[in-house]
């Protein structure tokens, strides 16, 4: 592997495996191994965020590097200068409309139909730092920032959810909604179900 810290696994519709790592980001093809780095056009080595769209681009986010996409063997590269308000990236997600999602130290960003638009703290997210986002079947986006707590977007209105909600305070690392709609969400000490 291009690193020993492998911080992201996606396995795209043709079977490959798609390794991030803390220097680069590695596909396993049958029994071969390709390394993608900044050598080969990568904007930045330490990939945290892969996403496999509806086109098969594959989306790669990395830490200060920016957003990448690969797509028809072509590298396209979204940071700062195309409009995103950071270069560390954490997640990226599409959800049913083709948008991609990606969230980063600068806040949350929608891009859509070529457009970069982004949500902060004056949108009203509890914090700039995003790290998991996760798509819902009801067509809401789940939000995690960092150290400000989590929100739940849906048609445009991002609405805290918090303790009073029942999710401990603490940092989250992951979430999933399973296939009966149910949300999963994993923390630095626990993982729990918060919704049916």
């Amino acid at each position: 592997l291009s690193g020993d810290s492998v911080q992201a696994v996606l396995e795209d519709r043709d079977g490959n495996v798609w390794i991030g790592t803390d220097k680069g980001l590695d596909r396993l093809s049958g029994r071969k191994l390709t390394s993608f780095t900044q050598k080969e056009g990568l904007s930045g080595e330490a990939v945290f965020g892969l996403h496999e769209d509806r086109e098969g681009s594959l989306w790669i986010g990395t830490v200060g590097g920016g957003l990448n996409r690969l797509r028809d063997g072509k590298l396209l590269t979204y940071t700062r200068r195309e409009g995103l308000p950071s270069d560390s990236i954490a997640s990226v997600v599409a959800d049913r409309d083709g948008s991609i999602w990606i969230s980063s130290r600068g806040g949350l960003t929608r891009l859509r139909n070529g457009v970069l638009a982004s949500l902060t703290k004056a949108d009203g997210l509890s914090a700039n730092d995003v790290g998991a986002l996760c798509p819902d079947v009801d067509g809401s986006l789940w939000i995690a920032t960092v150290g400000g707590g989590d929100h739940r977007y849906r048609n445009g209105k991002l609405i805290a959810i918090g303790p009073k909600d029942g999710l401990p305070q603490e940092e989250r690392l992951l979430k999933l909604v399973d296939q009966d709609g149910g949300l999963w969400v994993a923390g630095l000490s626990a993982f729990w179900r918060v919704k049916d």
